[in-house]
């Protein structure tokens, strides 16, 4: 486990009071802890700018801008928000620490404070901010790795292995599983009229968009330059035609505006369903990429599931 050391953190400490700051910085330096020193609100915005700290001291009361102005401008800007503030007052300010509560400030001490309590304080602060900072990293990179993995073309091998995967999964715990193939009708138009980068960018929100439209337990990848597969488990094929109809339906009511000109969509989904006998992955895939062939061959904008499937269908 990676030991704390205060020297990897920069504390903030904003006072107009020159023997305040001074008696701060000295402890925290003592710690270990870098220090960066604001004589007053106003320079502290200033500051806060080039120099990114860690951590902020706050006194309350101070000369033009007060620390309760600072706290409110610095959490109303989403690149300071999140950086924790520790207010700090004397005792005959402690009537002002009722606004304080109100705007959300739970962090405080009056002063003469126990100097360790601080420390220990800082120290808990800091971990939360650092944590919190690497939960959102993960979170960000999770959301790049999905919109690469819907955006990037796999080879045949990824999408043969992605489906084996979840037709075994299908198979151990015995529910039926479907599979969608959505092409983008009017994308070759798209890139002919307006180019391969807008392309690019409509195939970006189209992921998006199918994503969303998708159950949590769907999954989506790209399939080849202008299509999507979708794969539905604990998903017949009455329930697969149903959820790409609405897919379909759903697409057609998009539009994206691209040089003052709106850009509307339809789809064709071709759908198959994966029969307890069918010993060959190949073949699921090649039956979804029938139904989609038919469905374009029949002019686009439709929904067609493969014929093998067919006798799954409710009658009427």
């Amino acid at each position: 486990m990676r030991v704390f050391s205060a020297d990897n953190f920069l504390i903030m400490i904003v006072d107009d009071d020159s023997q305040n700051r001074e008696f701060l910085r000295s402890i925290l330096e003592q710690s270990g802890y870098k220090t960066t020193l604001a004589f007053s609100g106003q320079e502290a915005l200033e500051l806060i700018k080039f120099t990114k700290p860690d951590l902020i001291l706050l006194a309350l009361v101070m000369q033009n801008l007060n620390g309760l102005q600072v706290f409110e401008r610095l959490k109303a800007d989403s690149d300071y928000q999140d950086i924790p503030i520790v207010l700090l007052a004397d005792r005959e300010e402690k009537h002002q620490l009722l606004k304080a509560f109100e705007l959300g400030i739970k962090n405080y001490f009056i002063r003469p404070f126990i100097v360790t309590y601080l420390l220990k304080k800082i120290k808990l602060l800091i971990l939360k901010f650092i944590r919190n900072k690497l939960n959102k990293t993960i979170t960000d990179l999770e959301k790049i790795a999905v919109l690469e993995q819907l955006t990037v073309i796999p080879n045949r091998c990824h999408i043969l292995t992605i489906t084996e995967q979840k037709i075994s999964l299908a198979c151990y715990y015995n529910y039926p599983i479907s599979i969608l193939i959505i092409c983008l009708d009017n994308l070759n138009f798209i890139n002919d009229t307006y180019g391969e980068l807008v392309g690019n960018e409509v195939l970006i929100f189209m992921a998006k968009k199918l994503n969303n439209f998708l159950r949590k337990e769907d999954y989506l990848v790209r399939f080849n330059q202008g299509s999507f597969l979708g794969f539905l488990p604990h998903t017949g094929t009455q329930f697969a035609l149903e959820i790409a109809e609405r897919l379909r339906q759903k697409i057609g009511e998009l539009s994206l505006n691209v040089e003052n000109q709106q850009i509307y969509f339809t789809v064709s989904i071709g759908v198959a369903t994966y029969q307890v006998n069918e010993s060959d992955i190949e073949e699921l895939l090649k039956r979804a990429e029938q139904a989609l062939f038919q469905a374009k061959k029949q002019g686009g904008n439709q929904v067609v599931v493969h014929q093998d499937d067919l006798s799954n269908l409710r009658v009427g």
